[in-house]
């Protein structure tokens, strides 16, 4: 769970640190990179919480149970496939849209 959280945190520094230095197009690309990225290690790190506290985490008022619910809800709202063919028509220079990234 920590090397997910690292690995998260690098990856939106990296965008920070892109777009602070006036360099949006490549903000933007690296931006769809880091949601793809740090939406699955989310995901994978509720996930380790779970076993690691039992289906009792699951049940309601456990902010497990909540962060879990507003995650997957939250992972819904963009189509796996799209975000993916999307970050590779980007890296191959072709048109894309970035609807589902928008500063």
């Amino acid at each position: 769970m920590k090397v997910n959280i690292e690995t998260s945190h690098l990856w939106l520094a990296h965008v920070a640190q892109l777009w602070d230095s006036g360099r949006r197009a490549g903000a933007r690309r690296a931006g769809g990179s880091a949601r793809h990225l740090v939406e699955h290690l989310a995901l994978e790190t509720v996930e380790h919480c779970v076993r690691a506290c039992g289906a009792r985490s699951l049940v309601r008022p456990s902010p497990v149970e909540r962060i879990l619910r507003d995650l997957t809800f939250y992972a819904r709202h963009d189509n796996d496939d799209h975000v993916l063919a999307t970050i590779g028509r980007a890296a191959l220079g072709e048109t894309h849209d970035s609807s589902f990234f928008k500063p």
